[in-house]
């Protein structure tokens, strides 16, 4: 095993307080948004709308 850990890239955490407010800022800014974006989906709050193409025809009688 590496120093992270299972599935790690071998990079260490942040430890100094600058580091450690750029992980944060990274986290408020992308990661989160994202993230709730994605169980929004999920949860079907975020339907996907095809592009218009053209009238479609009615029912076929």
């Amino acid at each position: 095993m590496g120093n992270g850990g299972p599935g790690s890239d071998g990079q260490t955490l942040a430890s100094s307080p600058a580091d450690k407010k750029k992980a944060a800022k990274y986290l408020e800014e992308e990661l989160l948004p994202h993230t709730k974006s994605a169980g929004n989906m999920a949860a079907g709050g975020g339907a996907v709308k095809p592009p218009f193409i053209g009238p479609v025809a009615g029912p076929v009688r």
